[in-house]
């Protein structure tokens, strides 16, 4: 038996005492003195729900739950339940949640009934893109001190949210005054609290109150925090950069949210409100294990001065704002008990920033080993010593060196710099002194075996030339070599720029010209200025990518209750109308900073030789592109439900929706971002030959007809395949419309008043991203086409629950079962040649969207509580818990056949003790969870074909099969939360996380270590830097809430 099963086994008494405990009440029934059943007061259950209204796979968690849990982010907020993880992505964070063998934009996520930002989930551009981190691809995420509750949903759940909803849901809905303003028309909170997992201060206030008609509610919550601290953090050596670093990357993570609402109510009936919800999360760091990181740094000749080159920071960035006003109505009437309108507002901007330079005072960028500086007009060395510079008699292959005023040679660190090349700014050298210039030996014959020095010439820059004289090699008339003398001038010329003043030096040497028959000046680089040799100053190259969401949106929603002979009707419907603008911006540039007194600032011209590309003086910004087609989409939607109870016994509830999307992509050539031409030419419309541009000499005239006619052809074909790139994407840029049909059923039996059996059927669907349908990409090696035919996916859920249940205890066992179908996925159409220009083509390996896979899972789900007062008075506030679930899933693959779905969890359950004190003065909670290794056997790696053929060992061994290659294992930990009340309006909660202080990684760390690209990757021969993803060791917190 396995450690699973020990454990299972034990924990299972808990269920038999839950099974005992509720059996109990039907002998309670013989009774009558004791029973009065129609009199039993039902409490909210673990997730705040009445017990016997629980829905099948439905779990509600109230503000209350959330300040209970610590809950801080989305894997606190279902760190206790099963079946539900948040997926990982390094460097990003989370970004959505995994339920069922699905995740991502598979999972629905809403706030306040608006979808939130969609991942780009195309298999296509994540292969292309996704691996380098340069897109911040990820779903948004919500403040927790923000919300009234979150609704989580398993299985298909597209009547309620939609699209997307084909594992499941997660919905999230905002505080309101109302909820705080009960039992009195004012309310303040003030909370803060600290973590030492991610270093975590946070404050939030809460402003609630109320005056005649009016009413406010104003939720402020800030977060400071940085990286979130692997296992054994400040062991690992943070000298360690690529992917073998073991310690977690550093970021300083900064979250602020703001929520606003203003009501008025004149009356009982009517109510008109304005919402202003803002959430802002940035990350600023260091890219540390980014592959591309320098290993070392570089030694300099004989001086051995360490230099530091430029390393990778990020700086990300996500936003949401929603503005929102809605009216409500409350008045009875034939066709409505509640009507609710609501226009909402709302922008996402998910940003990736990378900048690659380096900070500091030693950087190679701006090294100066030798300590060159300038005194007045002249570069000395670091003693105030005016340098030489020699060709030694050691150099063999005539090299230079420097020799300080000590007397000390250096090999590196210096550069003599033409000074026809150079302007000598007057802020940092006195223009009105001399400057030591070099002249290059020009005497060397019958020299060898000598250190042969340049000359030194001091150049007044008050004056307009200076000449002077020297020796050089040359030859008499019978070729003997002879010695010489040339004359050298440098002239002295202003120049201004920036409203800063330079001088130009321009060095020419005097020569008589024979066949001017006068001595004529010719330019020379013989003369130099000695700087140190770096640029001096620290260039920056930064990548911008912006993903838009921007959506305008109106809901319509009613409830009726209606009592039709002996049926109660709960009924609800309406519809919706939203508007979705999706793009992306690409920007990309350079620029410079810490500029050091030798570097080049002068500048008036960027596209000059020499000055062009100098990141300091001329700074690029490219124009904005994208690899997306900016599209608009339409969605319409209409929905009805009715739960309808036929006694109480007996009951169904039926829900239907129908959703109807369009997209409309948007490209306006020169208002767009611009879709780099060579992604898309020749991949549709195809690149004309063009023949060789006509020439009219070679007609008889310049009105010959035939020249005339071969030119109109030529500019017809030259223009044609100007714009091919703008014509193809036209050509795929077609409208599209999707029709969906959701509809669920369910059955609620309550055969015994400690029996509650429940059956449900539905059906969700997905329609296809945006990118999905329209990414394109160009590569001979993989290119992608469009397709613009694809399907929604589509799940059909069945499940199945019991539920015994006494007062406020309760098990409940549960079967399911998801069908998907026509899961998107990208398929190998075959080989295309395309033409790469006018006049050549090349085979393509072609790619494309299509419709394919079906999938299917299936499991197993165990929730339970059993509160032990209900047993035994004494034990009054003591509670047991349990959550169990196990589940599998396969989903069909064209290469491999039925593969493991790696959104499935491990086999995961939760067990908890908890009590709180009658006077709710005190209480606590331990959990101890455990997760069953992820076994090979159920995973699936869809690169291993590709492994395989390359040979190399991964993680130790040979690729033989599809698994993955990096796995959990099981893990328990133990946790333990509790709070105290000092006083009535404090409460004090005080968090222990992972006591016993176990390393483990979760199976979605463990899946998202990459196997291509530059970011979140391991060594894969073996395994250097796994470490990095492990979970935080022992940690705790602390949380502090002041009410008014």
């Amino acid at each position: 038996m396995s450690v699973l099963d020990h454990k299972t086994a034990r924990f299972s008494l808990i269920t038999l005492a839950l099974f005992s405990y509720c059996g109990s009440i039907a002998l309670a029934a013989e009774n009558d003195e004791v029973s009065e059943l129609d009199t039993i007061t039902v409490t909210p259950g673990q997730d705040g729900v009445n017990t016997p209204n629980k829905k099948v796979a439905e779990t509600v968690k109230t503000s209350r739950t959330l300040e209970k849990q610590q809950v801080q982010n989305s894997r606190d907020l279902v760190r206790y339940d099963t079946g539900i993880t948040v997926v990982e992505t390094g460097r990003f964070g989370s970004s959505g949640f995994a339920i069922r063998g699905v995740d991502e934009n598979r999972v629905a996520i809403t706030v306040d009934g608006l979808h939130q930002a969609e991942a780009l989930s195309s298999q296509g551009f994540k292969e292309l893109f996704e691996g380098y981190g340069n897109f911040n691809n990820t779903r948004n995420s919500v403040e927790m001190e923000t919300l009234k509750q979150v609704t989580i949903n398993k299985g298909a759940n597209s009547v309620k949210v939609g699209s997307g909803a084909l594992g499941g849901s997660v919905v999230y809905e905002t505080k309101d005054a109302r909820d705080l303003l009960i039992d009195r028309d004012f309310f303040y909170s003030i909370k803060g609290g600290l973590a030492d997992a991610n270093k975590q201060a946070y404050h939030s206030q809460t402003l609630a109150g109320r005056y005649k008609w009016f009413d406010v509610l104003a939720v402020y919550t800030k977060r400071n925090q940085h990286q979130l601290k692997n296992f054994d953090y400040s062991h690992y050596d943070n000298a360690v950069f690529g992917q073998e670093r073991e310690k977690a990357d550093p970021y300083h993570i900064q979250k602020e949210s703001t929520l606003v609402k203003l009501g008025f109510q004149p009356n009982e009936e009517n109510r008109l409100s304005f919402t202003f919800d803002g959430y802002t999360n940035k990350a600023r760091g260091h890219d540390y294990s980014y592959n591309l990181t320098p290993r070392s740094a570089s030694d300099f000749g004989r001086d051995n001065f360490t230099d530091v080159v430029g390393q990778r920071y990020t700086d990300d960035k996500s936003t949401r704002k929603n503005y929102a006003i809605t009216f409500e109505n409350y008045s009875q009437t034939p066709l409505w008990d509640s009507m609710k309108v609501t226009f909402s507002d709302q922008k996402i901007k998910n940003r990736a920033r990378t900048e690659e330079y380096c900070r500091g005072d030693y950087c190679q960028e701006i090294a100066n080993p030798i300590g060159l500086k300038v005194d007045s007009a002249n570069v000395v060395d670091s003693n105030g010593g005016i340098v030489d510079i020699v060709k030694t008699a050691a150099s063999t292959a005539g090299l230079t060196s420097l020799q300080d005023s000590q007397g000390n040679l250096h090999n590196a660190g210096y550069s003599l710099t033409p000074v026809n090349e150079y302007y000598f700014d007057c802020t940092i050298f006195d223009c009105n002194s001399n400057i030591t210039t070099y002249l290059s030996p020009q005497q060397t014959a019958g020299r060898t075996g000598q250190d042969i020095y340049y000359e030194k010439h001091n150049i007044d820059l008050t004056k307009d030339r200076v000449s002077f004289d020297t020796s050089i090699d040359g030859f008499d008339d019978n070729w003997d070599p002879i010695i010489e003398h040339r004359t050298y001038n440098v002239d002295v010329t202003d120049e201004e720029f920036n409203n800063k003043k330079y001088k130009k030096l321009s060095a020419t040497y005097t020569q008589y010209s024979s066949f001017l028959e006068r001595n004529v000046d010719f330019a020379t680089r013989d003369i130099f200025a000695v700087l140190p040799a770096s640029k001096g100053f620290l260039e920056r190259d930064w990548k911008e990518r912006d993903l838009d969401t921007d959506t305008k949106q109106i809901n319509l929603d009613f409830t009726k209750y209606l009592s039709i002979k002996n049926t109660e009707h709960e009924i609800s419907y309406g519809g919706s109308y939203a508007e979705t603008k999706k793009r992306m911006v690409n920007r990309q540039g350079y620029d410079a900073t810490n500029p050091q007194w030798w570097a080049e600032t002068y500048a008036p011209d960027c596209s000059a030789p020499g000055v062009a590309g100098n990141a300091l003086s001329c700074p690029v910004s490219e124009g904005e592109t994208s690899f997306l087609v900016p599209v608009k989409s339409k969605e319409g939607a209409l929905y009805i439900a009715d739960e309808i109870q036929f006694n109480s016994v007996f009951g169904i509830d039926f829900g239907y929706r129908f959703d109807k999307i369009k997209y409309k992509p948007n490209y306006k050539p020169g208002i767009s971002p611009k879709i780099p031409d060579g992604m898309v030419e020749g991949l549709f419309i195809p690149l004309e030959t063009l023949p060789e541009e006509p020439r009219w000499w070679t007609y008889q005239s310049q009105n010959d007809p035939n020249y005339l006619r071969d030119l109109a052809e030529y500019n017809r074909i030259k223009e044609a395949n100007d714009k091919n790139a703008e014509a193809n994407i036209q050509y795929f840029s077609q409208k599209k419309k999707f029709n969906s049909n959701s509809y669920s059923f369910g059955m609620n039996l309550d055969p015994l008043d400690f029996l509650k059996v429940q059956a449900k059927y539905s059906r969700g669907f997905r329609a296809p991203t945006h990118e999905e349908l329209y990414f394109t990409f160009r590569h001979p090696d993989f290119t992608i086409k469009p397709n613009v035919d694809l399907e929604p996916e589509i799940a059909k859920t069945k499940e199945i629950a019991f539920t015994f249940h006494k007062n406020n205890s309760f098990i409940t066992l549960s079967g399911f079962k998801t069908d998907y179908d026509n899961f998107l996925d990208l398929r190998y159409v075959g080989v295309q040649r395309v033409n790469i220009n006018a006049n050549s083509a090349l085979d393509f390996d072609i790619y494309q969207n299509v419709n394919r896979q079906n999938a299917s899972v299936k499991g197993f789900e165990v929730n339970s509580l059993l509160s032990l007062g209900d047993v035994y008075s004494n034990l009054e506030g003591f509670t047991v818990g349990w959550k169990f679930t196990k589940q599998k899933g396969k989903v069909l693959t064209e290469n491999d056949g039925r593969v493991p779905m790696n959104a499935i969890q491990p086999t995961t359950a939760v067990y908890s003790i908890g009590y709180a004190s009658p006077s709710g003065k005190f209480g606590g909670d331990i959990y101890v969870t455990h997760a069953s290794a992820k076994k090979a056997k159920d995973t699936y790696n869809m690169f291993w074909r590709n492994e395989q053929a390359l040979g190399d060992p991964i993680n130790g061994k040979e690729v033989s099969d599809s698994s993955s290659h990096w796995l959990s294992k099981s893990y328990t930990t133990l946790d333990f939360i509790g709070f105290v009340r000092p006083i009535e309006d404090l409460t004090v909660r005080f968090g222990a996380y992972n006591i016993t202080n176990k390393k483990y990684i979760t199976w979605d760390s463990a899946r998202s270590i990459r196997s291509f690209g530059t970011t979140n990757r391991v060594r894969k021969s073996d395994g250097l830097g796994l470490n990095r993803f492990t979970a935080p060791g022992r940690n705790f917190r602390l949380d502090l809430e002041y009410v008014f």
